[in-house]
């Protein structure tokens, strides 16, 4: 064997060590120095969103489906988890997010408080872990700190924070920002990989945007330059196992309502157009987010071209893709933060269409952080060592514009945190940037309609209907306010027209129904409240109900037995049905199955004074007069008047 030259060390076998950070050269983990950096941009961040803590429940506006009216949240029981596992609500499969809700409930009910502060304190740790992924990724604090604040201050992410349905995206982030910290140290050297996948499986229980981790996994690799090899590949199998199998949920559920239906004057190339605007619209508000709103609707299109603009769209995106290929100076990290964005971002491009939004602002939420990510970490990299005057007068620039932004943005959350105060507020808003949106003015109308502001809701849902002449659901909200002004031949009007409009809403017929009976059209009525259950039998019991009762009022005591006996078999826990069939049975002299159903109501509510009062009646004309006044004595010690006088007639 040859000697060693001179002064040389002697050869060792090389052993596999870690990954080396990234370009901004130096791997780190958390230490006591970071402390004040993290607490500085959680602190700003928790200020930012104080103002939202007042808010209320947006309850037109998803707040009525996923918390005010959702009765899967009430049930804390072992049952009721489990069926939050095991079914999907409102076409989302997010069990552990509808859990949180369930706790909160258990816990504080229907205040939105609770509700809201668990929303702002899930984000403000949220920017705690963006500030240590930015960290381990490339070791400068002086990075991290201003990714992690416009993460946290962004007007963009309000609609994440301050809007109590989208507990599923601070949740979500929740666990997929830990995952990625950890999976950024396990490519570092470190163990970890099983608590990664747990917590990704945690973020796909929260909401299926998760399915994307995988292939962050892989951009991380990229970043950190670890070299490909097969057992980097195999590490990744679990991982795409799961987002598969959410992925494959999730489209089947959105599916199965008809919400990944393309409308129908939009062929299939228009896609590119329509994911590329999103794409640049995207880019543009990360720098100038102004003109927020809750509804960007999809360019009007009846079979004629785009507006203009959305043909300019896949020519900005590709400018950016060659600046980025055609960069000297710190490629990867420009490469890295857009894919990051375009990879967290890709479900949401309307690529496979889902509702009728083109863009939302709560989908930038995780992949902002991409975006932030490139001139933080340019401008460390300008401020190192060796750089040119020129490259120093760069990063100087890019500080200041972010002192100057972060300011912008900081005033721009509080304001935009205040317009999530309350419906009426919310649609306000909206509506002061885009007057010509029907749907805002309806929701505002149905917001006041609710608040009793009957005047004001009937303004707005005529104006609905000026900008949609064929509005059915404006139509029938309208209605319903005509309804509560006593105009009842108004109300008549716009229920005829909603359903011309829509002729399968079983809603406006029972509505109908109602109207006419109220102005003595009992033919008119019947037929209505029949037209109601033909077209949609799970919204059949009201329809059952009322008309029994106007059968009853018309002496058809065997229709109205037969009706109510419908409504009992759709909800065997009704007491009124129970009162009423024993009504029409004592009617048609069925003593004995009067007392039953009377017997069935009292067991059902034992705090209602009439089916008492109706059984006694029932146990007078039996004879049994002792059982009659017992029940006509507890009817009376409820407060019922008619009980009073037939106890000094028949129990003195």
């Amino acid at each position: 064997m040859p000697e060693a030259p001179p002064g040389a060390s002697e050869p060792r076998p090389v052993r596999p060590g870690p990954v080396p950070a990234g370009p901004c050269r130096r791997a780190a983990r958390f230490s006591s120095g970071d402390a004040p950096f993290l607490l500085l941009a959680a602190g700003i961040t928790l200020a930012a969103y104080l103002d939202a803590l007042p808010n209320g429940f947006i309850v037109n506006w998803d707040d009525h489906l996923y918390v005010t009216q959702n009765e899967s949240i009430r049930d804390f029981s072992w049952g009721g988890v489990v069926r939050l596992f095991t079914t999907c609500h409102f076409e989302n499969y997010h069990p552990l997010t509808n859990l949180s809700n369930m706790i909160e409930y258990r816990l504080f009910g229907m205040t939105p408080l609770p509700y809201h502060l668990v929303n702002v304190l899930l984000h403000v740790t949220n920017v705690m872990w963006v500030y240590l992924l930015v960290l381990l990724l490339c070791g400068s604090r002086k990075a991290a700190l201003p990714v992690a604040l416009l993460f946290g201050i962004h007007p963009m992410h309000v609609e994440s924070v301050a809007w109590i349905s989208e507990r599923k995206d601070v949740l979500y982030a929740f666990f997929y920002l830990a995952a990625l910290c950890l999976y950024v140290r396990h490519a570092q050297g470190r163990k970890g990989l099983a608590a990664v996948w747990l917590l990704f499986l945690c973020s796909c229980l929260s909401k299926s945007a998760a399915v994307t981790f995988p292939v962050l996994m892989l951009l991380v690799d990229f970043y950190l330059r670890r070299p490909v090899s097969r057992s980097l590949l195999l590490e990744k199998w679990p991982f795409l196992l799961v987002s598969g199998a959410f992925g494959t949920v999730a489209l089947l559920s959105q599916s199965a309502t008809g919400a990944t239906a393309l409308l129908p004057h939009y062929r299939w190339y228009d896609r590119i157009f329509l994911s590329s605007y999103a794409v640049g619209y995207y880019l543009v508000k990360f720098l100038f987010p102004a003109n927020l709103s809750i509804l960007h609707m999809y360019p009007a299109k009846t079979g004629g071209p785009l507006p203009p603009f959305f043909y300019l769209a896949p020519l900005l995106l590709a400018g950016a893709g060659l600046l980025i290929h055609r960069a000297a100076f710190m490629r990867r990290e420009m490469a890295f933060g857009f894919l990051f964005f375009l990879v967290t971002l890709i479900l949401v491009i309307q690529i496979v269409p889902v509702g009728r939004a083109v863009v939302a602002e709560r989908y930038t939420y995780i992949p902002y952080i991409g975006l932030a990510f490139v001139p933080s970490v340019i401008s460390v990299r300008l401020r190192e060592g060796g750089v040119s005057a020129r490259q120093r007068w760069a990063a100087a620039l890019l500080s200041w514009a972010f002192v100057i932004g972060s300011l912008w943005f900081l005033v721009a959350t509080i304001s935009r945190n205040r317009d999530w105060k309350d419906g009426d507020v919310l649609f306000s808003s909206a509506i002061a940037k885009d007057p010509g949106n029907p749907i805002l003015h309806y929701n505002r109308g149905y917001v006041r309609e609710i608040n009793q502001e009957y005047p004001a809701a009937l303004k707005d849902f005529t104006e609905a209907i000026r900008l949609n002449p064929c509005y059915a659901d404006a139509y029938s909200n309208r209605g319903g306010t005509r309804f509560f002004m006593q105009d009842l031949q108004g109300a008549l009007e716009d229920y005829t027209r909603a359903i011309e409009c829509d002729p399968v809403n079983s809603d406006d017929y029972y509505n109908r129904g109602v109207v006419r009976e109220r102005l003595g059209d009992r033919a008119g009525a019947l037929e209505d409240y029949t037209l109601a259950i033909q077209h949609r039998r799970e919204s059949a019991l009201m329809s059952y109900t009322a008309r029994g009762n106007l059968k009853l009022a018309m002496q058809d005591y065997s229709g109205a037995v037969a009706d109510y006996t419908e409504a009992i078999g759709l909800e065997p826990g009704n007491p009124f049905a129970f009162v009423n069939r024993g009504k029409a049975r004592f009617k048609l002299q069925d003593r004995a199955g009067a007392l039953r159903d009377y017997q069935e109501a009292v067991r059902l509510d034992p705090g209602r004074p009439e089916p008492y009062y109706s059984m006694g009646l029932v146990r007078i004309d039996l004879g049994m007069r002792d059982e009659a006044c017992r029940d006509f004595r507890a009817a009376s010690a409820m407060g019922y008047a008619p009980a009073e006088e037939i106890l000094r007639r028949h129990c003195p």
